[in-house]
Formats: structure tokens, sequence, C-alpha cells
């Protein structure tokens, strides 16, 4: 059924969809509302208003106040962003802490528990527990040797 019509309907579609993106939907809308405009004279007229009403010394000195102010409050900012970043790093080295005292606190239980099940000897315990041995094992070689020399030569006194 498409193939006898295909051609054609898509003929017909294409047709659509350029006389759709021919026409223009947008309307040109132009508001000549201003809003900002008129809240920035005011602002401006009242400090012109409040800056003539001043004496003419705190006129003279109102520019190194405020250069003064800009100073102490940009000082102010970057102390408080070292403040802020000092703090953040005491939360970050308190939960490191905290967690490094977790570990000792299981290591010390862990510790404990091999001590009191008496976990099998490392290979160092193993070998001097065997030299102990074999020492202890001479020593009584030597004993039994020595007393057997001491029977046999027997020096009586006179």
């Amino acid at each position: 059924m498409w193939s006898a019509h295909g051609p054609a309907v898509e003929q017909k579609f294409q047709g659509a969809v350029k006389a759709v993106s021919k026409a223009k939907l947008a309307m040109p809308v132009d508001v000549k509302v201003d809003f900002l405009r008129p809240t920035i004279d005011t602002i401006q007229q009242s400090l012109q208003s409040a800056w003539a009403q001043l004496p003419p010394p705190v006129q003279q000195a109102a520019p190194y106040a405020g250069v003064a102010l800009g100073s102490g409050l940009l000082v102010y900012a970057i102390q408080q962003r070292r403040l802020n970043n000092q703090a953040q790093r005491n939360r970050e080295l308190q939960v490191e802490l905290s967690g490094l005292h977790k570990e000792r606190q299981e290591l010390l239980r862990r510790v404990n528990t091999l001590k009191a099940n008496r976990a099998p000897r490392t290979e160092v315990e193993a070998r001097l527990a065997n030299a102990v041995a074999e020492a202890t094992n001479a020593a009584a070689a030597a004993a039994d040797a020595a007393a057997r020399a001491a029977t046999a030569c027997i020096i009586q006194r006179p």
C-alpha cells in the first residue's frame, strides 16, 4: 500500500515542512518600560544631596576614609577565608583522628584477644625455644659427664 503512494506522500510532507519553516511565527515585542533607571536616578540624587550637606573637611577626608574602609573590608574578607579554611581543615583532621583512635582501639582489642587465645608462635619464637632446649640438653649432658668423671677420679685422702 505504501509502496504505491510513498513518493507522493513524502512530497506532500516535505512541502508542508517547507511551508512551516518559511512562516514567521515570532511576533516582535518591544517593551519600553524601564524600572531600573528611575531607581538609580533617585539613589544618585539622594547621595548628591547628602554629599552637599557634609562640611568641607569631611568631604576632603571622605576618600581617605573610603580607602581605609575598603582596605579593612578586604583584609577582613581575606582573614575570614583563612579562618574558614583552617576550621575546615581542623574538622577534617578531627575526623581523621577519630578514625585513627577507632583503629587503635580495634588493634588493641585484637592484640588482647590474641594474647588471651595464645596465638601460635612465630618462627622467631620457635627458633628461640629450640635453641633454649638445645642449650638445656647440652648443659645436662655436660653435668652428667662431669659427674661421671668425678666418680672415676676419686682421690682418697689420708
